[in-house]
């Protein structure tokens, strides 16, 4: 996802991606198919990508110290 996100311009390869990051779109997933007992819809999977993963790949970082 991250190569696939620098291709197309949306994040820069010094966006932070921390293991929790990483791991963030397979804990909504999870989450959203436990707490409805059925797969995630392709709305919900649009609405994670647009309004939660996107926005932090591409949120300005402060230089590391």
């Amino acid at each position: 996802m991250r190569d696939r996100g620098i291709g197309c311009a949306v994040a820069g390869p010094q966006s932070c991606l921390t293991p929790l990051v990483v791991r963030l779109p397979l804990d909504l997933l999870r989450s959203e198919m436990f707490l409805t007992g059925a797969g995630a819809s392709d709305e919900y999977v649009q609405r994670c990508v647009d309004e939660i993963l996107l926005p932090l790949l591409t949120a300005p970082r402060a230089p590391p110290e």
